[in-house]
């Protein structure tokens, strides 16, 4: 798994899902003399960045239009063409979209707005073309081959987690984990490890069977026991959905100290519910436009200043994975590799260049990438703390794992 960097010009709207917005007409081509004194076509670099997405897909096609500004529409003194698609709902249909997009549009990077199952599906296929791809959307989607996912990888989370409760102070914690779902275990065993580690104590490790009610039966009666043995800090490796309903059953079992959860949970979702119960809720984020990096700075400017709006999540990576797939297809050209007439060998040569990157500091947070490890990217820690009228979000801490 690789780091990227990345370039894209104008962004064309789709409303017909599955149909593929077709590039600006380029400017008529130079001629050179053939021989027997004929004309022959030259054709005009172009660099070409695909946009998959589900639905409009605004905000990712604002993070896009954004890098590439600053660049003025250029990467590598070549101009950019952005063509977006919208994804079709039938996988099978999407596939042959994604294929599409690289062989008849000629793409040379792919950026994925879409959940976790098409994500896969994208991801694969672009595999398969050995074209970077760089997701976007679903934090639990898997990373692709070439570049950045939208979340860290499971067992980073549980680490920096059990990095911010022992920082916070915490010595003993309770950790209550999905046990259906291989993330959240993953999270779950590398947050008891590493707060072990740390110097921590860790008396309970509980799963629970899934989801539903039978589920929920179960996670009461774990929080009423975890609460018997008072701990300082409860980790609920739990999927988002379950996160609101869980904070408020750990209040109704007796627990008041932090409740700690993965990405994918949401202020907007567990606000209420923090509110309610009276307690403190921390989590992974994916992006925050209060963390104290000037790439995040001047992103956070720029949207506000463009598109007079809060800047998202989706927006971010969008801006990160178009600035990474830029200085790849710039580090392509410089060796020579950027062949207009063959797309397919500067996929390969983008492809390379992201194989090579090791370090990118974005508006979502730091990425390095090595041999041994792959891509690994920091984890932002953000905090819900109840206050007089509703619980405030506030950055926790970005942390290296």
């Amino acid at each position: 798994m690789v780091l990227v960097t990345a370039a894209a010009l104008v962004l064309a709207a789709c409303s017909v899902p599955g149909s593929v917005d077709q590039p600006e007409p380029a400017e008529p081509p130079d001629t050179a003399a053939g021989a027997g004194g004929g004309e022959l076509e030259v054709q005009e670099p172009v660099v070409r960045i695909g946009i998959i997405t589900a639905g409009d897909g605004e905000e990712a096609r604002r993070g896009v239009a954004l890098a590439l500004r600053r660049r003025d529409d250029r990467v590598a003194g070549i101009p950019v063409e952005v063509v977006t698609v919208a994804a079709p709902s039938n996988l099978t249909s999407l596939a042959q979209a994604v294929e599409d997009l690289i062989s008849a549009q000629q793409v040379h990077g792919l950026i994925i707005d879409l959940d976790a199952q098409g994500a896969a599906v994208a991801t694969s296929v672009a595999d398969a073309a050995a074209t970077p791809s760089l997701l976007v959307g679903d934090p639990a989607g898997m990373p692709p081959p070439y570049g950045l996912s939208p979340a860290p990888p499971p067992d980073d989370q549980g680490r920096a987690l059990a990095r911010h409760a022992r920082q916070a102070g915490a010595g003993q914690a309770a950790v209550i984990y999905d046990v259906t779902s291989l993330s959240l275990r993953t999270l779950a065993r590398a947050f008891t490890q590493a707060f072990i580690d740390m110097g921590g104590s860790v008396p309970s490790v509980d799963a629970v069977p899934g989801s539903g009610e039978d589920a929920f039966d179960a996670l009461a009666g774990l929080l009423a026991s975890a609460a018997e043995r008072q701990p300082d800090v409860v980790l609920l490796a739990l999927p988002a959905e379950a996160a609101a309903r869980a904070v408020v059953a750990a209040a109704e079992a007796g627990l008041q100290v932090p409740i700690l959860g993965g990405a994918g949970w949401t202020g907007e979702a567990l606000a209420p519910a923090a509110q309610a119960a009276g307690m403190e809720v921390a989590y992974v984020d994916i992006f925050h436009p209060d963390r104290q990096a000037g790439e995040t700075a001047a992103f956070v400017t720029a949207y506000r200043e463009t598109y007079e709006d809060e800047p998202t999540a989706r927006a971010a990576l969008a801006y990160d994975a178009a600035e990474m797939l830029a200085g790849a297809i710039e580090a392509a050209a410089a060796a020579g590799r950027f062949d207009a007439q063959d797309a397919a060998a500067t996929r390969r040569a983008v492809a390379d260049a992201l194989q090579d990157l090791r370090e990118f500091r974005g508006a979502t947070g730091s990425y390095t990438a090595s041999p041994e490890s792959g891509a690994r990217r920091s984890v932002l820690v953000v905090r819900l703390v109840p206050g007089a009228g509703q619980a405030e979000l506030r950055l926790a801490g970005e942390i290296i794992p």
